[in-house]
């Protein structure tokens, strides 16, 4: 993965990479992190882990989970502390607990703790802990068993301190929201606890087991777990069960220190109970905990031996559900656990939001896309129709309304939004909704239907789809352009808002939407033509609108209002929507996921596995910029569907990796990585990671495609390259793939309920194909002109039971040879091997003079600078494909790694020779008032030695440099360093009087009600007072700015001197105003213009103002000086470049990939920070003016102070 140097070239108007001194270019990069966990079959495994409560465990497929961990200790969530349970050993006068053991092996065997403990107690032997969640009752059984070699030793138990700790909290997760700390057993979580001694076991009662819990995960008191009365008798209760003849006992919690402590104790006002038995060599004790309702009856100690076969049958059956078998232990374990997560979402009629936090009922997201990749079809029909019941009916039609109590951030109860064909977050009919997930509830929708084939289900469903459709028309593309706005759908919306504006990852799910109603209609015998229409319209208009062709991918956004300009810089569901919605066609597909790979971040995982950023946007909100393991996956998806499987493989065994070994819990499908550093590791199997990883999994890795509404099975394997087999099973579908010498095998399996035929695409292991058969008979093939390697298709007319071998042979496909960089305007040749060029398709329009000869091709390079892709189709063999040819376009001679050794007193640069031949003899290099004649020498394609000349003449900030090399032209460049430097002469400065021309304080930014222009539309928007965003849209939250600081050091004179030793003119204290305010809101005016007069060779800008995520990677606003000859300098106001928010700084230690140097000095101004900025002019000519003009929507522009450096 590249860094985008050569965008952040462009943007910056400059020649030179360039390094600044005062704030050092952070990259951003991050490292690998060891994981913690490792595969040993289908277990995950830890050794001596020290995290408590950090996984899991479900079965009763409610609200509540048992909490284990890396220690054996465990916890009855409600959610919220429900109890938590003890065990220790004891030999004479010494005892333990087992979390103190000497050696403790935690296994997460998907849906079960195992733990193995070794502890000279226990002499040589081993004692074993398992854990396991009861069926269809809320509790566990815990067996211990010692081996044949251990010592007999006393078993103790503990069970108490239910304190309803969080009680029916959504949060209630270490991962990311609740701190272990605060899960951890404390004496006083035993206050208000009744205990009770029974005949085979214990009761405890408390205030927070009379909660009811649900979906919804609220108390049913709506207070705080310690305000609740004492406890009823009408409440549950946690029922043990315990071995016969076991000793048992009431202890006090404060003498939790060791087992024969506790044991020794008795109850005072922290009650606790504690039993004791024998456990002999070779033996086994059986417990349990169940959560009960008042007259529920406990588990009898003869009957334990048989719920736990049964909660271990349910358990294995459950991570059964898929069965797979790779050359990767890491996958092998990693389904199971999938498996157990997707079980652990569904509660009866839906999947929820997350396994332990966010386990409410919301509409969308990924979740429910598990059902059918893994085969529960009922579960996804009951999802479907239970949110599909509460589609708002009436009203029939209404209109947008900003909602003033959100200060028009949102849309308002009784908006368009709540009209027919709405469907509500919660599954609860009339209630309001603030997102559109339903594009994601259709999609699933959809493809359940492409799964199962069920056209009475599609029946059933096709008003809901109808009426969907006609309200995402309705609210989103009210213009009737056939693009749709972007409205909180995707699980990284928040924070997000796109004020009225056509985007891609909209118009994209409508797309698929439409093209499959289109597919529906006519198999139900309805009119497909309107939706195929509408389909074809939305398509074309993404690639007439969005589409960029010279930079080769869809564009987020196209502002309504204002310049209308293109937001080029895509976030991930704007690249992996499109394709999995099949909008783009394989040369834009391949192009898009180019752009993922050269200007998104990436975090190295484990060689080539990595994890990816989701965008480049700055300063961050929640859910802008992250490390989030849905949206990898969802990109490995995408690329398996483009065809690039090695990037897919990249990716997706870099989140699992991530997401199952590396974090704090094991087996987990988590919201983000432990590599995000704002919200770290967050939420435990949540709901889109363990869809996304399901989809990937079956979709992507095994290729499962299936369309049973076109009766079709498609099989695309997406196997890395040394794979030599791998199986895969749900219940409904699978094969397995062997090979043997020459010999690809594939054995499928199809369980669809209904006849499909089968399509097997395979990616070509050499350039001939000696013989294909089916079923043992010898069957015909053709070439896929696929990108980037060829692909064999097979058909045989019967899926199931269908038996395919290719035989091989001949030299493997030829790779491509490509220089990674070429000069602008420079030749380039690219190398094929054996294969011979046929054709070449060039979309961006980044090669000229193209020459084809035999299997090279040769052109000259054209276009913009930045990563490009051209393809060439090849033959070889009997195959035919096409093969990207990527390479970056950059300056021919450009100056690189500048800088200023003030010790030496030396300006330090090297030339970077991008073309193919050697550069030699010298050059006449200058900078500031420094000019030399050096030598120097580059070979082709690589830097010179470094170049130095004095640093003489030097001014704060960006001086110029040129590097004459005669008959070759001259190279220009720049060095930064914002250090004030010793100057030769007294710097001719001058302050321009902007007095005249002030409009506000600058404190005033976010005071101001900014009301138009804004979206007539069914719209998310910036709140009113031009901070903050949707979610969090209280103007409340907007930063409170001072300038007193500023005022202070600029005196009664105006004036004060930048720690740079820049003059700058600014009022002093009072009120008085010191801003030239610009914005495109009414509020300002757009642009302001001040004469000048006389010539400058530099200016420096104070600048200040607001700026947005949503407006990221753009220029907000610019600074031009105009000559009078007519002619300018330009100086963009670049979010994150130049342009650096108000009221803070951006973070560059998480940010600073996608923030690039050198980076702006900043002046406090109080509170809030003013940016400080320069621009080099040209002495020989005229100034005319001055113009600082907003360009960008939502923000405020504002110039403070200017000051010309005469000649």
């Amino acid at each position: 993965m590249l860094r985008p140097a050569a965008i952040t070239a462009i943007i910056l108007g400059l020649a030179a990479e360039v390094v600044a001194v005062e704030r050092p270019a952070t990259t951003g990069e991050q490292s690998a992190r060891p994981l913690r966990y490792h595969p040993d079959g289908a277990d995950i495994v830890i050794a001596n882990g020290k995290n408590h409560f950090n996984r899991p465990l479900y079965g009763s497929n409610t609200t509540f989970f048992v909490y284990a961990g890396d220690v054996p200790e465990i916890m009855m969530s409600l959610p919220g502390k429900g109890g938590t349970f003890w065990l220790g050993v004891a030999v004479g006068e010494t005892s333990k607990w087992l979390w103190e053991a000497e050696n403790v092996a935690a296994r997460y065997r998907a849906g079960a703790m195992r733990y193995e403990i070794r502890d000279a107690l226990l002499g040589p032997g081993t004692l074993t802990v398992d854990v396991i969640p009861l069926v269809e009752i809320e509790g566990a059984a815990i067996r211990v068993g010692a081996s044949a070699n251990a010592a007999s030793v006393d078993l103790v138990w503990t069970f108490g301190g239910a304190s309803g700790f969080m009680l029916g909290a959504w949060n209630f997760d270490t991962a990311g929201y609740c701190a272990e700390a605060a899960t951890l057993f404390k004496p006083e979580d035993c206050a208000n606890n009744e205990c009770k001694l029974t005949e085979t076991g214990f009761e405890l009662r408390a205030p927070c087991h009379r909660a009811s819990r649900g979906l919804t995960g609220l108390s049913d008191a709506s207070e705080p777990a310690s305000k609740l009365a004492a406890p009823s008798r009408g409440a549950r209760l946690v029922a043990g069960t315990v071995p016969r003849g076991a000793s048992q006992r009431l202890a006090d919690a404060t003498a939790m220190h060791s087992p024969n402590a506790l044991w020794a104790s008795s109850a005072q006002q922290l009650p606790l109970l504690v039993g004791r038995g024998a456990l002999k060599a070779g033996e086994s004790l059986l417990l349990a905990l169940e959560l009960l309702e008042e007259d529920g009856e406990a588990i009898k100690p003869e009957r334990l031996p048989a719920a736990l076969a049964a909660a271990e049958k349910h358990r294995a059956e459950i991570a059964a559900r898929v069965r797979i078998h790779t050359p990767d232990p890491y996958m092998n374990a990693a389904v199971p656990a999938i498996c157990t997560a997707a079980d652990g979402l569904w509660e009866p009629p839906i999947y929820a939001h997350g396994g332990a936090a966010w386990h409410m009922p919301y509409l969308g997201w990924r979740g429910a896309y598990i059902a059918s990749e893994f085969g529960w079809f009922d579960r996804a029909k009951l999802h479907f129709r239970t949110f599909a019941k509460c589609q708002v009916e009436e009203p029939a039609a209404g209109k947008p309304a900003p909602d003033p109590k959100y200060h028009w951030a949102r849309q308002a109860p009784g908006s368009i939004i709540g009209t027919r064909g709405g469907i509500p977050t919660f599954p609860v009919k009339g209630q309001p909704a603030q997102y559109d997930m339903q594009q994601v509830f259709i999609d699933q929708l959809l493809w359940h239907l492409a799964w199962t084939g069920d056209l009475e289900f599609a029946r059933e469903m096709w008003p809901v789809l109808e009426s969907h459709l006609a309200w995402e028309k309705r609210c989103f593309d009210p213009d009737d352009d056939g693009l749709y706005e972007n409205y909180v759908n995707t699980m990284i919306s928040d924070a997000h808002h796109y004020s009225g504006s056509p985007c891609t990852q909209a118009s994209a799910y409508v797309y698929r939407a439409l093209r499959l109603a289109a597919k529906l209609a006519k198999l139900l015998n309805k009119d497909p033509a309107p939706f195929q229409r509408e389909a074809d319209r939305t398509r074309d208009a993404l690639n007439r609108v969005l589409w960029m062709p010279q930079l080769g991918w869809y564009a987020e956004y196209r502002d309504l209002l204002g310049l209308k300009r293109l937001h080029t810089s895509a976030e991930l569901p704007t690249v992996y929507h499109p394709i999995d919605s099949g909008v783009p066609d394989p040369f834009q597909a391949y192009q898009m996921l180019r752009y993922v790979d050269t200007a998104i971040q990436h975090v190295p995982i484990q060689r080539k596995a990595c994890v990816l950023w989701t965008s480049n946007w700055a300063p961050y909100l929640w859910s802008v910029r992250n490390v989030v393991s849905s949206e990898v996956a969802h990109t490995a998806l995408a690329s398996w569907q483009a065809g690039q499987r090695d990037m897919a493989w990249n990716l997706w065994r870099g989140t699992i990796l991530d997401s199952m070994y590396a974090g704090r819990v094991p087996g987990n499908c988590p919201g983000t990585s432990e590599h995000d550093p704002r919200q770290t590791g967050a939420a435990t199997d949540f709901n889109c990671s363990v869809g996304m990883f399901g989809r990937a999994l079956v979709e992507g890795l095994f290729g499962i495609v299936p369309d049973l509404l076109d009766g079709e099975l498609l099989l695309r394997p997406g196997f890395p390259r040394d794979w030599s087999e791998a199986s895969l099973d749900t219940p409904n579908v699978g094969y397995t793939f062997s090979r043997q010498g020459d010999t690809d095998r594939f054995v499928v399996r199809a369980k669809l309920g209904r006849p499909a035929r089968l399509r097997l695409c395979v990616p070509a292991r050499t350039a001939e194909v000696a013989q294909v058969t089916v079923n043992g008979q010898k069957a015909d093939w053709k070439s896929i002109a696929a990108i980037g390697e060829p692909v064999v298709e097979v058909a045989a007319a019967q899926a199931d039971g269908a038996h395919v071998e290719i035989r091989w042979q001949g030299d493997e496909p030829a790779r491509v040879k490509c220089p990674d960089v070429v000069g602008l305007g420079e030749p380039m040749a690219a190398q094929f091997g054996a294969a011979k060029v046929r054709e070449v398709n060039d979309p961006q329009k980044a090669l000229k003079d193209v020459a084809m000869d035999a299997g090279t091709l040769r052109a000259v390079a054209a276009g913009l600078p930045g990563f490009r892709t051209a393809f060439a189709r090849l033959e070889q063999g009997g195959l035919v494909w096409w093969a990207p040819v990527t390479f970056e376009i950059r300056a021919a001679l450009e100056v690189c790694q500048a800088r200023v050794d003030r010790q030496a007193g030396k300006v330090e640069l090297t030339l970077r020779n991008n073309t193919d031949r050697p550069l030699g003899g010298s050059a006449t290099v200058a900078c500031g008032s420094a000019r030399e004649t050096l030598p120097l020498q580059a070979a082709p394609r690589s830097e010179s030695a470094p170049l130095r000349l004095p640093a003489q003449g030097l001014v704060p900030g960006t001086n110029l440099i040129t590097i004459d090399l005669g008959p070759r032209g001259i190279v220009r460049g720049a060095v930064v360093d914002w250090r004030p430097p010793t100057p030769e002469r007294e710097p001719a400065f001058e302050c321009v009087d902007l007095s005249g021309h002030f409009n506000d304080r600058i404190t005033q930014i976010f005071k101001h009600e900014y009301r138009s222009p804004r979206s007539p539309y069914c719209s998310l928007q910036i709140p009113l007072c031009g901070f903050g965003d949707w979610c969090y849209g209280d103007k409340d939250l907007a930063p409170k700015l001072d300038d007193s600081a500023l005022r202070t050091a600029a005196g009664d004179a105006g004036r004060f001197v930048s720690p740079q030793g820049i003059p700058l003119a600014t009022p002093g204290p009072g009120d008085k105003p010191n801003v030239v305010f610009t914005s495109q809101w009414d509020n300002f005016p757009k642009e302001v213009a001040i004469p000048l007069a006389g010539r400058a060779r530099h200016v420096w800008f104070l600048v200040a103002g607001s700026t947005h995520p949503m407006q990221s990677q753009l220029d907000n606003g610019e600074m031009i000086v105009g000559y009078a000859d007519g002619r300018s300098e330009r100086l963009p106001l670049h979010n994150p470049t130049t342009w650096w928010p108000i009221e803070g700084d951006y973070n560059l230690d998480a940010d600073g990939f996608c923030i690039p140097g050198p980076h702006p000095p900043r002046i406090d101004l109080g509170a809030g920070r003013a940016t400080l900025l320069d621009l080099p002019l040209n002495p020989e000519r005229e100034l005319r003016s001055l113009t600082v003009r907003c360009l960008a929507n939502e923000v405020v522009v504002g110039l403070m102070s200017a000051t010309l450096l005469r000649p």
